[in-house]
């Protein structure tokens, strides 16, 4: 209910925020798309599907199929657990909590449709690149020791691609939904390969918000 609440609450700030900025004239690039939504990340393996919120700007500018833009990713603190066997092989089980993290992504699309200004649907594909720009452990009871360990400091980017469309409610709003797969790459100095527990491994995403578009005069 408290994630529910809160989307709703960053929805409601966003249109009313921007139907006021469209008012003065503030957004002033025709061809520029603001996007804000939620998304929900299956991750797996004990992590289960954290919900993160997005914010997106991209260069849509009518008659061009290709766009582009760039997007931040912000996802709360979430639990995690796996099995793993101590020091001495013995079964244990670790627990503990991420920090906040928060991702920019760099996004190109491409539209399946004539992209021309009357169309309403306007199907697409995606592809991104990513990096964390911070976030990590904030807790865990996890051992050095263990056959299976949480490193306190991971480094995280990764490619992805995916498929959406966007339905026009209106010239400048619209709804969108996205769905598609990251192939995310974890770094730690602390370990490698099959003995680590990465808290942003390979995943498939879905994805829906709102987008508002910046139309000619």
């Amino acid at each position: 209910m408290k994630k529910f609440n809160l989307t709703l609450l960053v929805l409601i700030i966003g249109l009313s925020g921007f139907a006021q900025y469209k008012k003065a004239n503030y957004f002033e690039k025709e061809g520029r798309t603001y996007s804000i939504g939620t998304r929900f990340y299956s991750l797996g393996d004990g992590r289960g599907t954290p919900m993160g919120y997005t914010f997106a700007v991209a260069s849509d500018k009518v008659g061009k199929q290709f766009f582009s833009g760039y997007e931040f990713q912000y996802i709360p603190s979430y639990k995690f657990e796996f099995g793993t066997t101590d020091y001495y092989g013995a079964k244990v089980t670790t627990q503990g909590k991420t920090k906040g993290q928060l991702f920019y992504t760099m996004n190109l699309g491409y539209h399946l449709l004539e992209n021309n200004e009357d169309r309403k649907i306007k199907p697409y594909i995606i592809a991104s690149l990513n990096g964390r720009l911070f976030g990590g452990v904030k807790e865990t009871n996890g051992d050095g020791g263990d056959a299976r360990i949480v490193p306190e400091t991971q480094l995280s980017f990764g490619i992805g691609g995916g498929a959406g469309c966007v339905f026009y409610v209106t010239s400048w709003l619209g709804l969108y939904g996205e769905s598609g797969y990251t192939y995310q790459f974890n770094i730690s100095q602390e370990g490698s390969g099959d003995n680590v527990y990465w808290l942003f491994p390979r995943h498939t995403y879905i994805s829906a918000g709102l987008r508002f578009r910046v139309a000619g005069n």
